[in-house]
């Protein structure tokens, strides 16, 4: 039962993230940054998380994964502290871009590390994705709300200085359980080999993993636009910074239960019009966000796009590690289109929101990820028609 215990750490370093990117974008607003001066701190982080999550994909082996995760950990604990050692809003860009760094020597190892301890269980991944899908999630609802309450009760520095002490009890975990990956170096190469029948033989479908990176690459485009440009948009609309983390809470708290959901999923990630469904989650909560300053609108969108991208980023995982052999390969292309999109999104929504209206970013993300959900769902439609499922299906 240990070995769950992994789970957890996600939930703190995203929560070291969500804390960071709040605190960080909302400063920079607040000291008269425009769009593009607020969105640039989400896109330099993603500029370094797009390399080195490639890098740390082609190093990271089950056998290694923990060590690179504490050094992922120390990095991430180090660009806490520099937050508040260096408070010019000028040393922003340079301090995020070391914690991408760190953060790539974190996700990309743990989802290696992950799969290492869930080996040998063919029934484990759906509940592996799901678990990691709800733990991040769940860490990037508590950094806004978390980061919000501290902030308005004391000052911005305590919010990093909780950074320092989440990343340091991330390295001390790990460490502790680090012998779980460990188990598995010898079986590192080999083919996932389940201890008993799956309930979804997934031997037999389509390798799905290009089609999330294109889809799911542009979810997590929508997702970079909402995450990186809501602190301008609401700040220029007067919404309070309290109600702020909450709108940014509840969209990482909805996708953290829907992640939590999908850990019974068994065949949904192969079927065109769930995913078509999920998709127009999306495109109808973008439209609100660019229609709407009301809170309560923008509290129902906020769940609304949680649901949405609580599926995409199951998608984009699933498809990844449910390859026997190529997974880690698939992991790092993963993490850089999650480096690039996350690097993207908050560059359009800047230009969009200085060249036309403050809406304009959250409807032209609408009408893309519209666009998407038409391609994936004829996509997946022409990919399994030749496939006919034969096992116990639960959506």
């Amino acid at each position: 039962m240990t070995k769950f215990l992994i789970f957890f750490f996600p939930a703190l370093i995203d929560m070291v993230l969500g804390l960071t990117f709040f605190v960080a974008s909302v400063r920079m607003a607040e000291g008269g940054g425009g769009p593009v001066a607020v969105t640039m701190v989400t896109a330099a982080w993603a500029l370094v998380y797009m390399v080195s999550a490639h890098w740390a994909g082609r190093v990271a082996r089950a056998a290694n994964s923990a060590r690179l995760i504490i050094a992922g950990c120390a990095l991430l604990a180090a660009s806490s502290l520099a937050f508040i050692l260096v408070p010019d809003l000028g040393a922003t860009y340079p301090i995020i871009m070391l914690m991408a760094l760190g953060t790539a020597f974190f996700f990309t190892p743990f989802q290696v590390f992950m799969k290492a301890v869930d080996q040998g269980d063919g029934e484990a991944l759906p509940r592996s994705v799901g678990l990691y899908t709800f733990s991040w999630s769940a860490g990037m609802a508590a950094g806004p709300f978390v980061s919000a309450f501290i902030w308005n009760r004391f000052s911005w520095q305590p919010c990093y200085a909780l950074g320092v002490a989440l990343s340091v009890a991330t390295a001390a975990g790990i460490f502790l359980l680090k012998h779980h990956a460990e188990e598995h170096r010898t079986t590192e190469k080999k083919p996932l080999e389940p201890k008993h029948s799956p309930a979804a033989d997934y031997s037999s479908m389509p390798d799905l993993a290009w089609l999330g990176w294109i889809c799911s690459g542009i979810g997590c485009l929508a997702v970079a636009v909402l995450r990186s440009y809501l602190p301008s948009s609401a700040t220029a609309a007067g919404i309070p910074r309290a109600e702020q983390g909450i709108l940014l809470a509840l969209v990482s708290g909805s996708q953290a239960l829907t992640g939590l959901i999908l850990c019974r999923s068994r065949l949904w990630m192969y079927k065109a019009l769930p995913v078509s469904l999920f998709g127009l989650c999306g495109v109808a909560a973008l439209f609100v966000f660019g229609s709407s300053s009301g809170f309560l609108p923008l509290t129902l969108s906020s769940i609304l796009f949680g649901i949405y991208s609580g599926t995409l980023f199951f998608y984009l995982v699933f498809h990844s590690l449910v390859h026997p052999e190529r997974s880690t390969r698939y992991v790092s292309i993963n993490e850089s289109v999650v480096g690039l999109t996350s690097m993207l999104g908050p560059l359009l929504a800047g230009l969009l929101a200085a060249g036309f209206t403050i809406s304009t970013p959250y409807r032209v993300s609408a009408l893309l990820v519209f666009g998407i959900v038409i391609f994936q769902t004829l996509a997946m439609r022409h990919s399994m028609r030749n496939t006919s499922p034969t096992q116990g299906e639960t959506p």
